[in-house]
């Protein structure tokens, strides 16, 4: 089995088996615009596994995919080829403190990303694996919602080799707490 699949598999096992350690009202779920080394959309999942109530603070499992299929050249021709379509997948940690009408979020953890032909910001198409951390705020919209901006940092090679790479994303984001 490939390396970076038998880690990707492991990491989201171990996110859903924490899934167990509260009740379902711990648990959020979002979607989002994200831009960065193309345009497309993301998802995301995350689950509490540890609450500092004092402090407003807590920490969750997450997992989240981005789907980017869209070059800039969709919208305004540079000169460049089109790039192909950018898919990543992370697994992480979100450390979250709690203010009044919104949340403080530093996530961190483990990604994987495919790069289809002609990628931007890398070097050659494949599979890269890395690591990565985030911050963002999210405002609270109301009962239940909440929604920010997210910028993140990931340093990744690809598979088999290679020079590591950074790889900065800008996401905006929606999520629904139940």
């Amino acid at each position: 089995m490939n390396p970076t699949l038998f880690i990707f598999w492991a990491g989201l096992f171990a996110c859903t088996s924490c899934a167990h350690l509260h009740e379902s009202r711990d648990f959020y779920a979002g979607v989002g615009a994200s831009t960065l080394p193309n345009m497309g959309f993301s998802a995301l999942y995350g689950q509490v596994v540890e609450h500092n109530g004092p402090f407003d603070r807590s920490l969750a499992v997450e997992v989240d995919a981005t789907v980017q299929p869209w070059d800039d050249e969709d919208i305004a021709a540079d000169g460049n080829p089109p790039a192909g379509q950018w898919t990543q997948f992370r697994v992480g940690l979100n450390h979250v403190a709690i203010e009044k009408n919104r949340r403080n979020n530093l996530r961190w953890g483990l990604t994987w990303g495919r790069a289809g032909e002609d990628p931007n910001l890398f070097d050659d198409a494949g599979d890269y694996f890395g690591v990565f951390g985030a911050w963002s705020q999210e405002s609270r919209w109301g009962p239940g919602w909440l929604g920010g901006l997210e910028f993140s940092l990931a340093v990744m090679g690809l598979e088999g080799g290679g020079e590591p790479m950074l790889l900065p994303q800008i996401r905006w984001q929606v999520l629904a707490l139940p």
